[in-house]
């Protein structure tokens, strides 16, 4: 991209508070915390919030050990590599689950979707063992087209509330039978910022003329890091669907705070209970992140964002009463390093 569009997609990042940095979106919170971390006594208090993950999810978080907790029906095949000699491992998984291109792989201990690939074909597997060198999982890739993220917090009375539901909205470019892949890229902002990595990955395509109507859908990845769109889902938080997630997280315990991200069929098929996978369950780190949606006004995010560091403190309040302890702050900064190392090298 020239210098020209380059300054513009920044004009539109700074008018456009969902691509601010950490530090400014989550400014509330930060100036909280040091309260909360003198009642909990413990800087680490939100490592609690969840006893059955590790660090209650917050990082250093096995996604492995997370999926072995959930109900096996709604999780997606999925296994643990390592290293580029588990790819007859993986030959093997391939044979016994009966399952063809393309798959999902991710970092184990991931966030925020760093890391994260679509494995289309032979020579993509190929290339992904033999840059392997840390924990991976690879998983099947789930067909439904619609996603959601459902924000639980376990109440006083076992039974959890639904708090923020995002629905995403994938990219993808309708032709006009005039423009190229690539300028009809660079017309909208969300998928301009994509434009180097999109190139990685569908140049081939960049030349091309959609005839008019004609749709290209890109990787169906749900991050907002990677072009995906985050709209308000909240309406569709209705005692049905409530009922059915609680349904589904019964036999789950250790976990009272975070997101559960689901594909699904039909919004009818889900209130039913059927047809839809559990993608991923996060812990502490999670974010209600309806509130991306790019007409959501900050003030109502930052209010948004302090409910939910207020239950956040609650719930893991509760579990240290009850005999959790949360890691020092010397381990915790040390572990945090960890991860922080780890994601650099898989970015």
């Amino acid at each position: 991209m020239n210098g020209w569009r380059k300054f513009k997609l920044w004009l539109h990042k700074v008018g456009h508070w969902e691509y601010w940095p950490v530090w400014i979106v989550y400014l509330p919170c930060f100036l909280i915390y040091p309260i909360y971390a003198i009642r909990s006594r413990s800087f680490l208090f939100f490592t609690a919030a969840n006893p059955g993950m590790d660090n209650g999810g917050a990082y250093l978080v096995s996604k492995k050990k997370i999926y072995d907790l959930l109900p096996p029906k709604l999780v997606p095949a999925t296994l643990l590599v390592s290293q580029p000699e588990d790819e007859s491992k993986g030959r093997d998984w391939q044979r016994t689950q009966e399952l063809n291109y393309p798959y999902i792989a991710k970092p184990d201990m991931g966030l925020r979707g760093d890391g994260l690939m679509v494995i289309k074909e032979e020579a993509s597997w190929r290339e992904f063992f033999s840059q392997l060198n840390q924990d991976y999982i690879i998983q099947e890739y789930v067909p439904y087209e619609k996603e959601l993220g459902i924000f639980l917090i376990r109440q006083e009375s076992g039974e959890f509330e639904i708090t923020s539901i995002v629905e995403r909205e994938f990219m993808a470019i309708i032709g006009d039978g005039v423009s190229t892949v690539q300028q009809l890229i660079l017309r909208t902002p969300r998928f301009a910022m994509q434009h180097d990595k999109l190139q990685e990955r569908f140049g081939k395509d960049f030349a091309r003329v959609l005839s008019a109507g004609e749709t290209l859908h890109f990787d169906r990845i749900g991050n907002h890091s990677k072009g995906t769109k985050f709209k308000n889902g909240n309406y569709l938080i209705t005692p049905t669907l409530n009922q059915v997630i609680n349904d589904t997280m019964a036999s789950l315990s250790g976990f009272n705070y975070g997101r559960l991200d689901i594909k699904y069929a039909s919004m009818k098929q889900l209130l039913e209970g059927t047809h839809f996978s559990i993608i991923e369950l996060n812990g502490a780190f999670s974010e209600p992140a309806h509130i991306y949606d790019p007409r959501y006004p900050l003030l109502k995010a930052w209010r948004d964002l302090l409910r939910h560091f207020s239950e956040l403190y609650r719930v893991s309040v509760d579990s240290i009463t009850k005999g959790t302890v949360p890691p020092s702050l010397n381990e915790g900064l040390r572990q945090i390093s960890e991860q922080l190392k780890m994601t650099k090298e898989y970015r």
